[in-house]
């Protein structure tokens, strides 16, 4: 006999008050460790309004805050987080205008403005990263784009983020389809050869996450 699966999704709706009282729960650790609240996603700063108000509360309880952000979303967006933003991880990912829109659906012009805001306000500490997705954000002229751009507007660092499969169950919890199961993960090789072009252009390049 079969068996049968009831497919369901793990998901809840939460207002500021219910995620702060959880957010309390571990403040303790946070204190002791220096972590703190990080707001991920998908794209955390689509909700921005929600990631604001929920930000300025846990920082009166004196807890540290942490977005991770591609950027693309209107300045507008942006200002209202700003203040409340200890550390911004930031995604660079695709650098030609054209293939930014077609294959993630960004505005270059938007994620870069969105950067410069982060990177110009004293308050916030931001790290760049490159999460290198194979064929799409690993091609040469990206690497390179990227690589001038971050020099241009006097950014020394970066973090290289190789692909990984981490994701996957996520996707599954929320009932969506996961397009990248196939995809092979960088060898070293591969991942030694985009590092070291950045530290070849005086950015230092710090790797995280390979297995």
């Amino acid at each position: 006999m079969g068996e049968k699966w009831k497919k369901e999704t793990i998901t809840k709706w939460y207002t500021v008050d219910e995620v702060v009282k959880e957010v309390e729960k571990d403040d303790i650790f946070y204190r002791s460790s220096g972590g703190g609240l990080t707001l991920s996603g998908g794209e955390c700063l689509v909700q921005a309004d929600f990631a604001a108000n929920l930000m300025h509360e846990v920082k009166t309880l004196g807890i540290n805050t942490a977005i991770e952000t591609t950027g693309a979303v209107p300045m507008r967006e942006i200002k209202k987080v700003l203040p409340y933003v200890d550390h911004a991880l930031f995604d660079l990912k695709i650098m030609a205008p054209l293939q930014a829109r077609q294959v993630i659906g960004d505005d270059v012009r938007m994620v870069k403005a969105s950067f410069e805001a982060f990177l110009n306000t004293p308050t916030v500490e931001v790290t760049p990263r490159i999460p290198l997705i194979p064929g799409y954000t690993t091609k040469p002229e990206n690497i390179r784009q990227i690589a001038a751009y971050v020099n241009e507007i006097g950014v020394k660092e970066v973090h290289i983020l190789p692909f990984h499969q981490y994701g996957s169950q996520k996707y599954k919890y929320l009932g969506r389809n996961y397009t990248m199961e196939d995809t092979p993960l960088l060898t070293q090789e591969e991942v030694d050869n985009i590092h070291d072009y950045f530290e070849s252009q005086h950015i230092t390049a710090i790797v995280s996450g390979l297995e």
